[in-house]
């Protein structure tokens, strides 16, 4: 570790005196290499990219290095007034579209150049880069896992920001926070904390959130041995203390809380999780210790462990939400005694004592929290970010509960007007009123909203790179802070990404001039593509939908409702199939089929390397059987919500699989999306799993018809690629995600079957399925009773009669008796 503390320090040093001396700075600019300034002037001087000054300025001053080799504090000044005035005569290499960008750039009060006055804040770039800024990640990733592993903190994460700094204007020092897992964030704990600068230190810090606890204490350090002896020393206080600060959950006791009230009688809470098999959680020190006793690497966010580690480990006094559903509290409680494990309980063996403070039932009223459609995620137990919401609804609701809150220390609004916040980019935070609600268009060759983390933030310029006025502008001057909108990418993307909130309505920035500000409330799991909006009848009077030209368009707030519907069936869809899911091993396959252990590992190995396979045989050998089981295997869960059956026949068409044009009930027409379409939409959106396609009796169907001209890109090495399909409005592209794999079964013994087209032939890789009457396929009927005498009479039955069609001409092994005959 101290290879890695050193690299970190003398970096941190060396961007310190280039931070605080112009003359270190320009010295070891003009010693850069010529191809590393190459590569930065090939970079900021991308005439593609949309113009920003500082980019220029950046360019500019690579190009002066290249051709003269130094740089000096006057010329930096000529090339930025340069910029500010608008001087062609020094620009005339530049195209002319990015030209028109330079003198089209609307001017400001505010100097284009005011955030970036420091040198260091412009040209850190040209230095923390490429192998540099790799070996820095990798450090601060190492140091930061080492520390935890030897400050010995049961269940911590971490954060660390590298030299770019939180705001990516470059900073001279870089540094990693540990804190609980049990946090929502860093901001909000105490933290070991570590900053590696010119002058390096390590202690107690403490998260922008928090408002009351001791101060922070920080202690210099000048090595790993130091930086860990400074934090050992602090980590009573830095445990204590964060121990005080409580946390809020919500618990669902059983589905649809069908154990509330007896869960409230005996003053508990309790959790099942039989599937994890893993008996008490307080035999595990920490989350990935749990996770590896569950059959799970040990990084794994599967809700179930998750869920089963947060129970066990909130702290006594932590305050928890009773859910039913996602909308409906029905009451509020304090965890008032450790975990416990009742090895004799048939379920629900994972038990808190509670005591319960309010047994009423809130409703949720979405228009009470613009923005939110729901209260509760749809798990177990979890965090949850709605607690300070929910008790001050309580306290509206009925104001003598105050009581109960002022005696344990729980905090509530009782004013009749306060409100949900919009939290800006500085973390200040503003109230709002009535809600307007927005449908904004991203143009994904520019940026993307799926490049937007939760909670990230995005500005929107008002007019476009000509300095024009953007198609409805009073649209733009309309927005105000709190208004929802829908985001959507255009074309070739068109599908809509996320829900957003105005963080600032028309405003002037320096760089950008007119923009409005916005932040990412809810990622959709399952984008929804523009022709699937556009096709609902309660959309037709929608204003995108009739006249799409433009940035940003007016919904009425039913439209809104439609559409943030929609979302949250998908996101609570995503959710719920990651949990409590059956993990699946190879060993759960061999119980279930009678193959030998390397032969279904073989299948499994080509379907992974060939993406697409045809298990063919006669029938009765479990072909369809198998298949789910491959799927189960591979995924290494048993989860049917990414797993999508169909069977092909002689009547089953395109339309059917991919899209088509359909009957809408009123008369009409509308684009409909196949089954095969809609898993591919899902497993693009979800890149972390596997999803599977099983195609039963997959040579009934005209394969030519059916897959059209997808027959090109389920190939292996062709995922990804995109195309335009036959009912593709302009620019609507389509791809076949790398995570879906295709899985067909086919019958031998079918003489009515035409011949599998040789092009779709060779895209899968056939394999051969017998009957199997072997010691797994007789250990299997003993255990269902059937007599031993009577096993072997029908095994060697069975077995002659095989040999007999096999031999015959007019038949051979394609038409023989399966074994699954005989398994149930």
């Amino acid at each position: 570790m101290e290879k890695e503390f050193q690299f970190l320090s003398e970096l941190a040093k060396e961007y310190s005196d280039y931070n605080n001396s112009d003359e270190s700075l320009f010295k070891a600019l003009a010693e850069l290499p010529m191809e590393q300034l190459n590569a930065i002037e090939e970079h900021y001087g991308d005439t593609t990219k949309r113009f920003k000054p500082v980019n220029l300025l950046r360019a500019e001053a690579a190009r002066m290095l290249i051709d003269t080799g130094k740089i000096a504090n006057h010329k930096i000044a000529e090339i930025k007034e340069n910029i500010r005035t608008r001087n062609m005569d020094v620009f005339s290499h530049l195209d002319e579209n990015y030209k028109a960008q330079i003198l089209n750039y609307k001017k400001t009060k505010r100097d284009v150049f005011a955030n970036w006055q420091r040198h260091w804040s412009v040209f850190h770039t040209f230095f923390f880069r490429g192998k540099t800024k790799d070996i820095t990640e990798l450090s601060l990733d190492t140091l930061s896992k080492k520390l935890i592993e030897d400050l010995e903190l049961k269940d911590h994460s971490r954060h660390y920001v590298d030299f770019t700094g939180a705001t990516n204007f470059g900073v001279d020092r870089c540094w990693i926070a540990l804190y609980p897992t049990q946090k929502e964030k860093h901001k909000n704990a105490f933290q070991f904390f570590v900053q590696l600068g010119a002058e390096s230190k390590a202690g107690l810090g403490k998260g922008s959130e928090i408002k009351s606890g001791i101060s922070e204490q920080f202690h210099p350090i000048d090595s790993y041995v130091s930086m860990v002896k400074a934090l050992k020393s602090e980590k009573p206080k830095i445990i204590a203390e964060n121990n005080k600060i409580r946390n809020y959950f919500k618990y669902a006791p059983g589905r649809q809380a069908v154990l509330w009230n007896e869960h409230l009688e005996q003053g508990i809470a309790a959790v099942g999780y039989n599937n994890l098999d893993i008996g008490s959680a307080a035999d595990y020190n920490t989350l990935e210790e749990l996770n590896i006793a569950c059959g799970l690497d040990g990084s794994s966010q599967s809700n179930s462990s998750w869920n089963l580690w947060l129970f066990s480990t909130a702290s006594e006094g932590d305050v928890v939400f009773v859910s039913k559903g996602v909308d409906v509290c029905l009451g509020i409680g304090i965890i008032d005694g450790p975990y416990t494990y009742d090895d004799g309980a048939a379920d629900y063996a994972h038990r808190r004592k509670v005591r319960w403070i309010v047994d009423k039932e809130y409703v949720f009223n979405p228009a009470a929290m613009p923005g939110k459609k729901r209260l509760f995620r749809p798990d177990t137990f979890s965090p949850t970010r709605q607690a300070q919401f929910i008790i001050h609804e309580y306290v509206k609701a009925d104001p003598s509960l105050t009581q109960i809150f002022d005696k344990e220390g729980i905090e509530y609004k009782l004013s009749d007007n306060a409100l949900p916040s919009v939290v800006h980019e500085d973390n200040s935070e503003e109230t709002y009123g009535e809600v307007n609600y927005w449908w904004l268009n991203a143009n994904p060759k520019i940026w993307k909203i799926g490049d937007i983390a939760e909670g990230g933030h995005q500005t929107y310029t008002t007019r476009n790179e000509k300095g024009n006025k953007r198609r409805i502008y009073k649209y733009f001057e309309q927005v105000k802070n709190g208004d929802l909108v829908i985001g959507y990418e255009s074309t070739p993307i068109k599908k809509v990404k996320a829900i957003l909130q105005i963080t600032k309505g028309m405003h002037q920035t320096a760089e950008e001039g007119e923009v409005i500000s916005f932040t990412k409330l809810t990622e959709v799991p399952f984008p929804i593509s523009w022709s699937y909006l556009k096709n609902l009848p309660e959309l037709h009077s929608c204003e995108v939908f009739n006249n799409n030209q433009g940035s940003l368009f007016s919904l009425t707030k039913d439209e809104f409702e439609i559409i943030q519907g929609l979302i949250d069936d998908r996101t609570t869809e995503f959710e719920k199939t990651n949990e409590q899911l059956s993990i699946y091993t190879i060993e759960d396959a061999m119980k279930e089929l009678f193959l030998e252990k390397v032969q279904f590992e073989d299948i499994c190995d080509t379907l992974k390397y060939k993406k697409n396979i045809i298990l063919q045989g006669p029938p009765g050998v479990g072909k369809t059987f198998i298949a789910r089981r491959i799927a189960n295997y591979i995924m290494g869960y048993n989860d049917p919500s990414k797993i999508e059956m169909v069977q092909f026949h002689q009547s089953y068409s395109y339309e059917d699989f991919i899209q088509g044009i359909r009957p809408n009930g009123e008369g009409g027409f509308v684009l409909k999306k196949g089954v095969f379409m809609d898993l591919c939409e899902k497993a693009a959106s979800d890149k972390s799993n596997s999803y599977f396609m099983i195609i039963d009796e997959i040579n009934r169907g005209n394969l030519s018809k059916i897959f059209g001209e997808l027959m090109m890109l389920i190939e292996n090495d062709k995922r990804g690629t995109e195309i335009s399909l036959t009912y593709s409005e302009e620019g609507e592209k389509f791809s076949i995600p790398d995570n879906l794999y295709l899985i067909g079964t086919m019958n031998t013994a079918d003489r009515s079957l035409a011949m599998v087209d040789y092009a779709l032939r060779r895209r899968f890789s056939f394999i051969d399925m017998m009957p199997v009457f072997n010691s797994t396929f007789e250990s299997y009927m003993k255990g269902k009773g059937v007599d031993k005498a009577v096993l072997a009479k029908l095994v060697e039955s069975v077995s002659l009669l095989n040999d007999r069609i096999t031999k015959d001409p007019l038949l051979g092994e394609g038409f023989v008796m399966g074994h699954s005959y005989f398994c149930n």
